[in-house]
């Protein structure tokens, strides 16, 4: 193990709702299911994308008219311009090679836009099937941060109020700052306890549940990509591979 290699800094690792109003340095957003897996495919394959929220989503439909809706939302209006859901599994069957997507989530999009808000810079999205990519561009290109933030995004959903604070998330975060400190995250244990913790929080049966968590739950990086968030013209953040 090369000590040399290893992020020195600070790392803190915070749900959204726990931030202070500023953050300093690079932060690095989690949603493992599923956004931040399907922006690590989708900017593989996209011609652009865009990430939104409840507040901006109607603006970037108007605004974006040629681009196609992907994701999830409690709006009953907004579900009817749905092309496919924010099941991994779905994403990565639909027709989207060389389209522009605007994908809005019930809570990976929003904790970006409200990371941008906050300051940070960059702003990262990484889950396992960019993990190794991520850790090493963040080694290579931002070791001399003083810190560094990691946010599982957690859930804002009305089924998590109690506890929004998820862990399938979490342990996504750690297993980078494991990365990041030199060690080796032990990804059976950790994908054994996230799936037995979506088991018991999120009972409902989905058809793609099965497909959707062997997808997610990889631990080879399916996407060699670094996804990070810009604002484009019309103040929108666009997803752009740094790597």
């Amino acid at each position: 193990m090369d000590k040399n290699r290893n992020f020195s800094g600070k790392i803190t690792i915070s749900y959204p709702w726990d931030l202070g109003e500023k953050i300093s340095g690079p932060a690095v957003m989690f949603d493992v299911n599923a956004a931040s897996h399907n922006i690590a495919y989708l900017t593989t394959i996209t011609e652009a994308l865009y990430v939104v929220d409840k507040y901006n989503v109607w603006k970037a439909l108007g605004i974006i008219p040629d681009a196609v809706l992907v994701g999830e939302s409690s709006d009953r209006t907004l579900q009817e311009k749905f092309h496919t859901s924010n099941n991994a599994s779905e994403v990565k069957k639909a027709e989207l090679k060389g389209k522009k997507v605007i994908l809005i989530t019930n809570n990976g999009t929003h904790t970006l836009n409200e990371l941008w808000e906050k300051g940070a810079d960059p702003i990262i999205v990484c889950d396992y099937a960019n993990l190794h990519t991520v850790s090493e561009w963040i080694l290579k290109n931002c070791k001399r941060e003083e810190s560094i933030t990691l946010v599982p995004a957690g859930g804002r959903e009305e089924q998590y109020a109690k506890d929004p604070d998820l862990l399938e998330d979490l342990l996504c975060a750690q297993a980078l700052e494991k990365l990041l400190r030199g060690g080796k995250p032990d990804f059976k244990s950790i994908f054994t306890k996230s799936r037995e913790y979506i088991d018991a929080t999120n009972p409902q049966y989905w058809p793609t549940k099965e497909d959707d968590l062997d997808l997610i739950f990889t631990e080879k990086d399916l996407y060699k990509v670094v996804p990070i968030c810009v604002r484009d013209k019309n103040r929108f953040l666009e997803i752009r591979n740094i790597q």
